[in-house]
Formats: C-alpha cells, structure tokens, sequence
C-alpha cells in the first residue's frame, strides 16, 4: 500500500515547509517523539521515491496521530477554555 499527498495528487509545495513550535513542559516528551515519527513517516512518503506501508505501520500511525490529536484537543482547551 502506498500513500502521501503526492500519490493522491493533492501535494502543496507551499504548505510543504513548516515548522512547530512548542513551549516545554505544555507537551509530554511521548507526543513529541509521536510527532517526529509521524512527520518522518509523511515526509518518507511524499519525498522518498516508492514507499510501501504494510498494515501494521498503517496502523501504528493511525493510532498515534489519534492519541496525538485527542492530546492537542485537551491542551487547546486548557490553554483557550470558552468564556
């Protein structure tokens, strides 16, 4: 199985560049190292010249980024709670 943005034909060489920044201590250490694997992973695939995914990584990072994205959730609502 193959994936990225340059498979799917969506790729954004403007949107490509980015950096994250975040202030220590607002994140554990296990979701900074979930985010270097993840952004490796994308970055193996849209860059790399043929990447196979085998369903047992497909998954680890699915499960990651839904770990991750459940913890920026929680943060963002610590850091801008509704008024």
């Amino acid at each position: 199985m193959a994936f990225g943005s340059r498979i799917r034909g969506d790729f954004n060489s403007e949107l490509a560049d980015y950096r994250i920044n975040v202030k220590s201590g607002l994140v554990e250490n296990k979701y900074v190292e979930y985010f270097k694997i993840l952004l490796s992973r994308t970055t193996d695939v849209d860059y790399g010249d043929f990447e196979v995914i085998d369903k047992e990584r497909a998954e680890d990072s699915l499960n990651k980024a839904y770990e991750f994205l459940i913890m920026a959730e929680s943060l963002l609502e610590k850091l801008m709670p509704d008024e």
